[in-house]
């Protein structure tokens, strides 16, 4: 699905990050991929682990 290594890293680590910065930022990467990238592969795990994100306490 993501074939970059770094950019699943990226994910990864702020999908895992309780911190408030972190799961701003990886909703707004979902946020633009959306607007930008509708309906491909990386838009998807972008807004699935935002929501992850979102839903850790």
């Amino acid at each position: 699905m993501i074939k970059d290594k770094e950019t699943k890293d990226l994910i990864a680590a702020l999908s895992s990050n309780p911190s408030e910065a972190a799961v701003i930022s990886l909703t707004t990467m979902a946020l633009y991929a959306t607007l930008n990238n509708p309906g491909e592969a990386m838009t998807k795990v972008l807004i699935g682990a935002a929501i992850k994100a979102i839903k850790v306490p």
